[in-house]
């Protein structure tokens, strides 16, 4: 199928709820691409889904009323995508548009569809947003995120910053992977990659590699047996930020796809116990898979619902993460369509959730064990606050400063002493993460 057709029924899909990644994964194994097929169709997908809120802005500025068919608004939308921000030949991105409207039998639309894009492409030059006074809503469509979240950035960062932040959420994500050291080192597995014409790098954090080109890397013999996986630097520094050590009991309260679980395996060499803990069942069954494929012995996988106590688990772990789920606006370039499903409402059920969870795993660790508390948020609710209630609320638990362990938080050693970090894309070149560890009392 026409790579452009595949990338169409995508949207669609994701107009419909659907995830991007989910939708993306699922069309990419269904169709025989080639490599550079493949990257485009992930460009065109994630890139439009990005992009929307801006290319729904130039689109309407042409259109006399707003078109209601998906498939119409979804072709504009990916030929704009092609002609802003792509490196495709003008007329390629309108006529292969104009071809995509006969896939779904509206030969009536073509020529719209072939007219407002050559006016788009003539107007290729123009300020869209110059009416647009509101600093607010001039960046929301500049970068492509709901003004809630510009303003938000803005609050917290300064311009500047918040512009530095939007911008790196609109970058296609990195290849980093984590090398399972369990069963490689590092350079034996950039020397088995190389072989298989995969580029690689050593990261910046501690056992992670970087991976450059696309394609080829999931389908590699080494990704087969288990040699590394895909993960964000920042969860990595996360978890090795704990510093489980082997013989410990250690506790993944909100533990799936697992990531941080696989991390804390291999920093323990395997040996102690870890329980990874999530309340869904099927994410149960794959954290068990993932652990099988990697060669990990010490760790299981178990449901368990946080905002309800079990007390199997009273003081029973040396070290206890608690992943909380949160608003995820440090990772908005991860998911594309993420930002589009979020709202301002949700964090303050978001806390609650949070502290919900909080008062549970709390009960879990040991005397002089550790919690560490973190998200992949970058709001103030929900990380500084959160650390300010569990020590006004749990005063058996005291800051406990966070191991340095890369070069990359050389600018944050201050922070790491008093036991919390901010990851910040324009501070590290990293996804947004939050954590802090904090120490119980031996009495």
């Amino acid at each position: 199928m026409n790579p452009r057709r595949i990338a169409i029924s995508i949207l669609l899909r994701v107009e419909e709820g659907a995830y991007s990644h989910i939708a993306l994964k699922e069309a990419l194994l269904k169709n025989d691409l080639s490599s550079l097929d493949k990257a485009f169709v992930t460009e065109l997908v994630y890139g439009t889904i990005r992009r929307r809120n801006t290319l729904d802005f130039i689109i309407n500025s042409f259109l006399q009323k707003k078109t209601q068919r998906d498939e119409i608004r979804c072709i504009l939308r990916m030929g704009v995508y092609q002609l802003r921000y792509m490196r495709v030949p003008p007329s390629a991105a309108v006529n292969e548009s104009v071809k995509l409207v006969s896939e779904f039998h509206l030969e009536s639309q073509k020529g719209f569809v072939n007219a407002v894009l050559r006016n788009i492409e003539r107007s290729k030059d123009k300020d869209f947003y110059e009416k647009v006074t509101d600093k607010t809503k001039r960046m929301a469509l500049t970068y492509s995120h709901p003004s809630w979240i510009v303003a938000r950035y803005i609050e917290k960062y300064g311009i500047e910053k918040a512009a530095e932040l939007l911008d790196y959420n609109n970058k296609p994500s990195r290849n980093i992977a984590r090398v399972n050291i369990i069963k490689t080192s590092i350079a034996d597995l950039i020397e088995l990659l190389e072989k298989e014409g995969i580029e690689a790098e050593p990261y910046k954090i501690p056992n992670t590699i970087r991976l450059k080109g696309q394609g080829k890397i999931l389908s590699s013999n080494a990704y087969r047996k288990g040699l590394f996986m895909i993960q964000s630097p920042s969860s990595v520094a996360a978890a090795l930020m704990l510093d489980a050590r082997a013989g410990e009991s250690v506790l993944d309260t909100c533990a799936a796809p697992g990531g941080k679980s696989f991390v804390l395996a291999q920093q323990m060499d395997n040996l102690g116990e870890i329980l990874s803990t999530d309340i869904h069942p099927h994410k149960i069954e794959l954290m068990q898979k993932g652990f099988q494929f990697l060669g990990i012995q010490n760790a299981e996988a178990k449901c368990q619902d946080w905002e309800e106590w079990n007390p199997a688990f009273d003081q029973r772990y040396d070290r206890v993460l608690v992943d909380a789920p949160c608003s995820g606006l440090g990772v908005l370039g991860k998911r594309p369509d993420s930002r589009w499903r979020k709202k301002a409402s949700d964090i303050e059920a978001l806390v609650q959730l949070q502290r919900k969870i909080l008062n549970n795993a709390v009960l879990a660790v040991k005397p002089g064990g550790l919690l560490m508390y973190a998200t992949c948020t970058l709001t103030y609710e929900e990380n500084q606050a959160q650390r300010a209630w569990i020590l006004e609320n749990f005063t058996e638990f005291k800051p406990e400063p966070l191991p340095y362990i890369s070069e990359a938080f050389a600018s944050d050693k201050k922070a790491l002493e008093r036991g919390e970090l901010e990851i910040t894309p324009f501070m590290h070149d990293m996804e947004g993460f939050y954590l802090t560890l904090l120490r119980k009392d031996t009495n």
